[in-house]
Order: structure tokens, then sequence, then C-alpha cells
């Protein structure tokens, strides 16, 4: 009976090396740990069976449940104070045909000032979008007219998304917004 139950956890730990759907691969594990649980309480460890049972077969499998939920969205901060980001807008269609290209839901919340750095550390945001008020060509600042349209988006240099955004700017070749990266700041905890 114990060499059935080794065997089925074989059989199960090659099922999650090969699982497509990450999901499959997640309920797969909790049964893992079920039943390496039931071998350890026959091989008469009891204590280590519950331990098991307890964060093998629930507390891992829901912190990979939620870093999952949390991987399939892109929030982007909209400091615009226009219509940039609204529906049926430029940056609305770039940025909506982006996400859908990277498999992610795009979230847009409005206006929240605070420092860039700290923002991409601490609270998960993707992206900051705000009118560019550089001189095109320059580093010189100059007074945002409303028919102005250019627009910054800002991103941590560490994103992986976030450089396939500036790749996407550079191969539309997008001449209402370009891309910063931003340094992560440090946080004192």
């Amino acid at each position: 009976m114990r060499i059935a139950f080794l065997s089925f956890l074989l059989l199960i730990v090659l099922a999650i090396i090969f699982s497509k759907s990450t999901i499959r691969a997640i309920i797969m594990l909790c049964v893992f740990s079920i039943i390496s649980s039931l071998m350890y309480y026959l091989y008469q460890a009891p204590d280590v069976a519950m331990a098991e049972l307890a964060i093998g077969a629930a507390i891992v499998p829901l912190i990979y449940v939620i870093s999952i939920t949390r991987q399939k969205k892109y929030i982007v901060i909209d400091n615009t104070k226009d219509r940039f980001l609204d529906q049926g807008m430029a940056g609305y269609m770039f940025l909506s045909h982006f996400c859908k290209k990277q498999n992610l839901d795009m979230v847009i919340m409005r206006e929240i000032p605070e420092d860039e750095s700290f923002l991409f550390s601490r609270k998960d945001i993707d992206l900051i979008v705000e009118r560019d008020t550089r001189m095109p060509g320059t580093s010189a600042s100059y007074h945002v007219k409303p028919t102005d349209r250019r627009y910054l988006f800002k991103g941590s240099r560490s994103s992986y998304i976030f450089n396939d955004l500036q790749k996407q700017l550079q191969i539309e070749s997008c001449t209402f917004a370009r891309a910063v990266s931003i340094e992560e700041g440090e946080t004192h905890d």
C-alpha cells in the first residue's frame, strides 16, 4: 500500500511539472500535500502529518492563488487631468491593446499624487501617466497648453512589462507619448 502511495506521489509530481495550467498545478500541489500527510501518518508521525496538511494543503496554495490573481492586473495611475485615458481615447486604446497582448487586465486609478519611486516599490503600481512638460528635443520645460498631446509613461526600470511597453512605443513610433524609467525607491519599514 505504501508503494502505491509513493508511486502516486511520483505521478503527481510529474503532473505538476508538465501542467500547462497554473491553477491545475496548484490543485495537484494540494493533492500532493494531502497524500504526503497521509504517508506521514502511516509512518507514525502524526504531528508532521498535521503540519503538512495545514501548511502544504491550505496555506501555501492560498498564497499561490492570491499571487496569481495579482499577476493578471496592470495598474495604471492617471495623472493627466484630461481625457487621455478615457475609454475610446488614444491613450486608452494604446494601453488596452498592449494589455491584451500581455494577457493583462488594465485597472486605471485617477490622480494619486505621491513620490513615484515609492509607488512602484510599495503599492504594486505598474504605470503612471501624466502630461509631458518637456519641450520636444530638449531638456527645457514649457507651459502645457490644452492643444499639446504629449504624455509621459513612467514605470519601474526593473519591470519587464514596462520594458515591453517602451519597445511597443518605439515600434509603433508613437508621437503622443514617451516612456521614462524610474528607479525604485528604498523603503524604511
